[in-house]
């Protein structure tokens, strides 16, 4: 689809927006430091011990990172639809829909608001495939979120080779706890008399409240896929694009 020049300097708007939202909101990370976790340190030795996936404060840091790494890419993606457009003037998909706050449902998350351009990679290169040998729906939907945590595992070190503590296996797992939650979703439970009801009763509640119920059904193994994120040097070097408030050494 061609685009016009209104189209494309509204990209440009949101991805300056984008800038500044996240150069704000990390710039909060450094004021705020018994708030907000910090970024950029080794990975503490408990972190991947069981019982912190019902810990409250890991919970909130989870929570914390993930805002931050949605405004990242909402940043970065927009700033790539941008050059794209202006360069070819085709319209591009959009990158991300404000998965965290907007969601009904993790299959919509995942599916209609969150990395949509890897969403469209592994619709085409994983899920159709898995669907054409045979494969049921959710079948598929487990092949791809499997081949999502598998892409994390290879590229990530790659990119952040700063990061000594990785523990191999937990960003899959991760993904398939994000496939089991849309398995639920889709279950016959779900089309039950009973299940029908509480879609019914939750149609009726506002969509903050939705959003909120999907992020916190996924956040229990969050920290195992925010790690290599905030115990590396990616939010350090992403810092230096951004618009930034910066506390004053002691």
């Amino acid at each position: 689809v061609k685009v016009n020049w209104n189209r494309i300097f509204w990209h440009l708007g949101r991805f300056v927006m984008f800038l500044f939202l996240a150069g704000m909101y990390q710039s909060m990370f450094g004021i705020f430091p018994n708030v907000f976790p910090s970024i950029g340190t080794p990975t503490p030795d408990e972190w991947y011990d069981l019982d912190q996936i019902w810990n409250p404060k890991m919970w909130q840091s989870t929570l914390f990172v993930a805002i931050l790494f949605q405004l990242y890419l909402s940043a970065f993606g927009e700033g790539l639809i941008f050059a794209t457009t202006l360069l070819t003037k085709r319209q591009t998909y959009m990158m991300m829909e404000n998965p965290m706050f907007e969601s009904k449902s993790p299959s919509e998350f995942w599916g209609r608001r969150w990395n949509l351009l890897v969403h469209e990679c592994l619709k085409q290169g994983v899920y159709k495939p898995a669907r054409y040998l045979g494969g049921s729906a959710l079948v598929a939907v487990l092949c791809s979120f499997i081949a999502s945590g598998l892409l994390h595992e290879w590229i990530l070190p790659s990119v952040f080779a700063d990061h000594g503590n990785l523990i191999y296996g937990s960003t899959s797992l991760f993904f398939v706890w994000q496939a089991m939650l849309i398995s639920l979703e889709h279950s016959p439970l779900s089309r039950s008399d009973a299940g029908k009801r509480f879609g019914e009763v939750m149609s009726t509640w506002p969509t903050s409240l939705r959003a909120a119920l999907v992020v916190i059904a996924g956040i229990p193994l969050g920290h195992w896929f925010i790690d290599i994120y905030i115990h590396s040097g990616y939010f350090v070097c992403g810092h230096m694009a951004l618009f930034a408030v910066l506390p004053l050494e002691q």
